[in-house]
């Protein structure tokens, strides 16, 4: 007498970034005996959306010989999940393979969609929000920066470059910031008086645009990185793409289809990309010509030049680093970001900053002391911090005088925001 039907069921099968597909595949098995089974596989694309891609009938009893079917439980069973089993599998590997593969084109798609945007459109408005306080450009955290691209042809390449405009007020001044055929500007517009102070700014302020554009072209599928319901939150129905620029690591969010911009996610700042109708007329301040002849890279490469010529001229009068070509003057070393505490002027390096490793290689200087502010409580052109610096530094050097303004004989070494504070 034939045992009556037996239902076994196996349900929520689930292989999680299988073949490094974010979809989550779920497989679901009946079996109303041990010779007929059903199972559905179901592939669930985002937190929101599931997809039925096929359900199956096996019914292992019409495909096989009536010896067959009269033979042991145990080897019908064996055989019809040997052939379960090995249908999945194939399914479910053919699933992952197009699911990835659509992500990845689709992410493509997107990257160079951005990049013609980028270079295409009139003009563009970057939104910045900066999440840290000494980052603040003149107290402020969000600010945007106006920027229009146009082609730049030479006999060996085109390329793309930006003019752009940023404005800042600051206790009832206006600082502009200006980017003109590749030279950086800055001018100041002082409280309650008509008239301007204008300069250019060192080759280092110029934003490296192309080297944005070559991380962005790098970009790829950030699926591996966030989960499928945290993209959904950060990135709804877009890409979500990973980059990195400058030793740092960012997100970039752009809609599947045609939109007016993208943005941009990082740790300390994150930027909001809107293609502008509009194109701002973005000129150059008038500045002094004496001064103008310094400006972009020819300045830095006069001082460069400079430099290296006089450290050639020492190459060849000193054989060790132990001696000092000239008159020995007292240095003082200058911290930067990174600072809680304030520990003002000291001989001993208190947290330690630089370490002591260097000292074997200042033979000019004859005396050594340390700067260190509390630069992490406040921006880098607080006049708070920048005036407790210079006080600091009229007391390296007795040929210094804070009467008259001046600070003499003093080797300084200064780093990171250091660089800023000293020359505001």
């Amino acid at each position: 007498m034939r045992p009556p039907a037996q239902r076994d069921v196996l349900t929520s099968v689930q292989v999680h970034e299988f073949a490094s597909c974010p979809a989550v595949v779920t497989v679901t098995i009946t079996s109303d005996d041990l010779l007929t089974l059903r199972f559905a596989i179901i592939v669930q694309v985002s937190s929101r959306y599931r997809l039925l891609l096929t359900t199956m009938h096996v019914d292992i009893k019409s495909t096989l010989p009536t010896k067959q079917l009269i033979s042991k439980g145990n080897q019908r069973s064996k055989f019809s999940w040997k052939f379960v089993v090995i249908s999945v599998v194939t399914i479910v590997l053919a699933v992952t393979q197009v699911v990835t593969y659509k992500l990845h084109f689709a992410a493509h798609m997107t990257k160079h969609r951005i990049l013609r945007s980028l270079q295409e459109q009139p003009a563009l408005r970057l939104s910045f929000q900066v999440k840290r306080k000494p980052m603040y450009v003149h107290g402020a955290s969000n600010f945007d920066v106006l920027a229009t691209p146009s082609l730049k042809q030479t006999p060996n390449r085109h390329s793309v470059v930006y003019d752009g405009i940023a404005t800042f007020h600051e206790n009832g001044e206006i600082h502009e910031y200006s980017l003109v055929d590749g030279t950086a500007y800055y001018t100041n517009h002082p409280v309650g008086r008509n008239a301007t102070k204008s300069g250019c700014l060192p080759s280092g302020f110029v934003p490296p645009i192309e080297s944005v554009l070559n991380a962005i072209d790098a970009a790829y599928t950030a699926t591996h990185l966030v989960d499928s319901e945290m993209a959904e939150v950060v990135c709804p129905r877009g890409s979500l793409m990973a980059f990195e620029f400058e030793g740092e690591n960012y997100l970039l969010c752009a809609p599947h289809f045609h939109s007016n911009g993208f943005k941009i996610m990082g740790e300390d700042l994150d930027i909001s990309v809107q293609y502008e109708d509009t194109v701002p007329i973005i000129t150059a301040p008038s500045i002094p010509s004496d001064v103008k002849q310094y400006c972009a890279e020819s300045w830095i490469s006069s001082i460069v030049s400079k430099v290296v010529s006089a450290v050639s001229k020492d190459s060849d009068d000193v054989d060790t680093s132990s001696s000092c070509s000239t008159t020995p003057r007292p240095c003082v070393f200058v911290a930067g970001l990174g600072q809680k505490t304030d520990y003002g002027l000291s001989t001993t390096d208190q947290k330690p900053y630089f370490g002591d490793e260097f000292q074997t290689y200042v033979p000019c200087c004859a005396s050594i002391q340390y700067i260190e502010l509390a630069t992490s409580l406040y921006a880098w052109y607080d006049l708070t911090l920048v005036n407790e610096l210079v006080g600091y530094l009229f007391e390296i050097s007795s040929s210094s005088d804070s009467s008259t303004k001046v600070v003499a004989d003093t080797v300084i070494f200064t780093h990171s925001s250091a660089n800023l504070m000293l020359a505001y």
